[in-house]
């Protein structure tokens, strides 16, 4: 593959999507920002107190990558019968971490396309499509970061 990597799995979501789910007021139009730009420097709303796994899933993928950059992160909703497009990442690359996911979740970039598991990380090169066609909301945490050598990754974890 060469726009789909797969970079980890397994991830323990639980206690994350818990605290995500016990506090709806955070979500705004299907989407939580934990990191923005805005004029012209990046705005961190990382919340220690409120949603400090999604803070550990971020630089738990920074290590992975051996990130020199984080960009924007956000978590992100997509009902039943929806999709949702990762948008331009302004050079950077995207990795996204499924939270909360059921058969039948997908993800596609140019003409690859895997089904998504819980507590799997991907690294997406481009723009990526997200499908879900399950019974369940899919959440993910989507950051946008930029490794040390660009398009060097590291195995994923067995």
């Amino acid at each position: 593959m060469n726009f789909l990597q797969k970079l980890a799995g397994g991830i323990d979501t639980t206690q994350a999507l818990h605290s995500l789910l016990r506090q709806p007021e955070l979500w705004v139009d299907n989407v939580v920002t934990l990191r923005h730009f805005a004029e012209g420097k990046w705005q961190n709303w990382f919340s220690l107190d409120l949603l400090p796994h999604f803070r550990q899933f971020t630089f738990g993928i920074l290590a992975r990558i051996e990130g020199e950059e984080l960009g924007g992160v956000e978590i992100v909703k997509v009902p039943p019968g929806e999709d949702w497009t990762s948008g331009a990442s302004g050079g950077m690359d995207y990795y996204f971490l499924s939270i909360n996911v059921a058969p039948g979740v997908s993800v596609a970039s140019h003409a690859e396309g895997v089904m998504l598991a819980p507590g799997d990380v991907w690294w997406v090169k481009d723009e990526a499509k997200f499908v879900n066609n399950s019974a369940d909301d899919f959440i993910l945490l989507a950051v946008v970061a930029r490794p040390s050598s660009p398009g060097t990754y590291l195995p994923e974890a067995s």
